[in-house]
């Protein structure tokens, strides 16, 4: 994957489509509750009032595996396109999408939206969006 050249107005080519934008920016913004749904799926242990729950034969281990299946993916790629973001500006723009906090002050504003864009370009080409 090649990255967009700089110039003077900022980074170029970090375009989506509105859909697939906005799709990619829930996910990070979901974060920290799909680690703690895929972490937890593992302990959780679903409620049974010992009574059966329908005529037929369930499979609640099927189930949880492929919803951890499911989790693992969204995980993995918010995991692995922080990476590719240079470590100063990581921890900043995470925590600008996930929880609204303002952008640190050691750098111009327009570093971090620069930033911001290439981590949720990142995310929809990992995804596959």
């Amino acid at each position: 994957m090649k990255k967009p050249k700089i110039n003077a107005y900022g980074l170029r080519g970090w375009k989506l489509p509105k859909a697939t934008y906005k799709r990619a920016r829930w996910l990070v913004s979901d974060y920290p509750r799909i680690k703690a749904e895929y972490e937890n799926l593992l302990t959780d242990t679903p409620d049974h009032d010992g009574q059966p729950g329908s005529a037929g034969p369930g499979d609640p281990t099927a189930a949880v595996a492929a919803r951890r299946a499911l989790l693992s993916d969204d995980v993995w790629a918010v995991e692995k396109a922080l990476k590719a973001i240079p470590k100063e500006y990581a921890g900043g723009v995470f925590r600008h999408l996930t929880e609204g906090e303002p952008f640190p002050d050691y750098a111009d504003r327009m570093t971090w939206y620069d930033h911001q864009a290439e981590l949720i370009y990142l995310i929809a080409r990992i995804k596959g969006y």
